[in-house]
């Protein structure tokens, strides 16, 4: 599969580095953040599910973090193939709280992605997301 870099924030979801045992994987690789598409990938990927990605977000939010007031932004990198679907996760970026961290990697499996496109040819590509748990 051939792969084009390209990065994408999605919703409200940046941050630190990936805790010991936090359940993602580190990311390998180069997964490009916010503004670098580079010309490669023509049409982007999209998110085609956000309503299901806000529940998931709302039902993972760890509710021991929410009663201490902790709240905090996890970077997902997604290696999504080219029919959009997701098939890698990694942690790119920690938030620094480990429930944190294990949430967002229980949510990205709930992401699907429209296809990325260079010229008519759909095409794999990674991209980075970060992922904010807020208490409100």
């Amino acid at each position: 599969m051939r792969l084009a870099p390209i990065a994408l924030a999605a919703f409200a979801f940046g941050c630190s580095t990936t805790p010991q045992g936090a359940g993602a994987p580190p990311c390998e690789g180069e997964y490009p953040q916010s503004g670098q598409a580079p010309d490669a990938v023509e049409i982007p990927p999209r998110v085609v599910n956000p309503s299901e990605v806000a529940t998931a977000l709302a039902r993972e939010f760890p509710a021991s973090a929410k009663e201490r007031g902790i709240d905090g932004t996890v970077t997902v990198g997604f290696e999504i193939d080219a029919e959009g679907r997701v098939a890698e996760v990694c942690l790119l970026e920690s938030s620094g709280h480990r429930a944190l961290d294990e949430a967002a990697y229980r949510v990205a499996p709930i992401y699907e992605f429209s296809p990325a496109f260079s010229g008519d040819e759909p095409v794999g590509t990674r991209l980075a997301i970060p992922v904010t748990f807020a208490v409100r």
